[in-house]
């Protein structure tokens, strides 16, 4: 069984660096083009952090506004004691 798993991590790395050099080859810069895709990868993140905050932030301000709209017409909402400390 050990074996089999040896082979298998050899062939998957055999067939990484086949990729790798077929890469380098195509790309000859390869180190600019690694730059680029990481830089690429990290502004997906950024964009997706900033995008997820900006939801979570306008999630809260209707929830929010909610609220103070049915404080204001009076209505009695049956609420968590978690949410009723908060008020």
């Amino acid at each position: 069984m050990n074996l089999k798993n040896d082979a298998l991590l050899s062939f998957a790395a055999d067939i990484a660096g086949k990729v790798i050099h077929g890469l380098r080859s195509i790309f000859p810069f390869w180190s600019n083009f690694k730059n680029v895709i990481y830089s690429l990868v990290m502004l997906a993140l950024l964009v997706l952090g900033i995008l997820l905050f900006l939801l979570i932030v306008i999630e809260s301000a209707i929830n929010n506004s909610n609220m103070l709209a049915t404080k204001m017409h009076g209505f009695n909402l049956k609420m968590d004691s978690h949410i009723e400390l908060l008020i």
